[in-house]
């Protein structure tokens, strides 16, 4: 059992995030590369407390959905409950990656995720047709 997050079931999210894997990957394929795929892939091996979703990968993520959503690849609705999943995935791996953390540190981690998103621009503008 992970360790209490202020009463967030992480290890609930962390199982969602298994489950869309496996129920949404053919959704999944419509809307990421499949760089983004293959790192998502062995995700789901990983132990519950153990789980990491890298900022970098996230932001990837975030900017294929954001793709889909300007290409009009899905309905509106089917991308956000596709979206779901990797969501939660991403925010239990923020919690266990920080759950020792000092505010600071937070703050750093935020930023860290800010810088992702920064250096994904490029390739969003890129695939943004």
């Amino acid at each position: 059992m992970l360790p209490d997050q202020g009463g967030v079931d992480v290890e609930r999210m962390v199982r969602a995030f298994r489950l869309g894997l496996k129920d949404l990957l053919p959704v999944w394929e419509q809307i990421m590369p499949d760089t983004t795929l293959t790192d998502l892939y062995p995700l789901p091996f990983l132990a519950p407390d153990e789980f990491r979703f890298a900022p970098r990968l996230w932001a990837r993520v975030v900017g294929g959905f954001a793709v889909a959503h300007h290409d009009r690849r899905l309905p509106r609705d089917h991308l956000l409950r596709a979206l779901t999943p990797l969501y939660l995935g991403r925010v239990a791996a923020f919690l266990l990656e920080t759950r020792d953390r000092s505010p600071a540190e937070i703050e750093q981690a935020v930023e860290e995720i800010a810088g992702a998103f920064e250096a994904e621009k490029p390739t969003l503008i890129g695939r943004w047709r």
